[in-house]
């Protein structure tokens, strides 16, 4: 009888083998938040005439 696997882990036969998720690099103008790729737009100084 065996234990239940712990979360993140994966269950070879003979020992618990821990699942790392391997991710891209985000690409340029973005950022990861974890669960996605978020868009950033940096601020832009304009002068808008009246």
């Amino acid at each position: 009888m065996k234990d239940a696997t712990p979360a993140g882990y994966t269950d070879n036969g003979s020992a618990w083998v821990r699942t790392i998720q391997v991710k891209d690099t985000a690409p340029t103008g973005y950022a990861d938040d974890g669960t996605q790729w978020v868009k950033t737009a940096a601020k832009v100084e304009r002068t808008i005439p009246a």
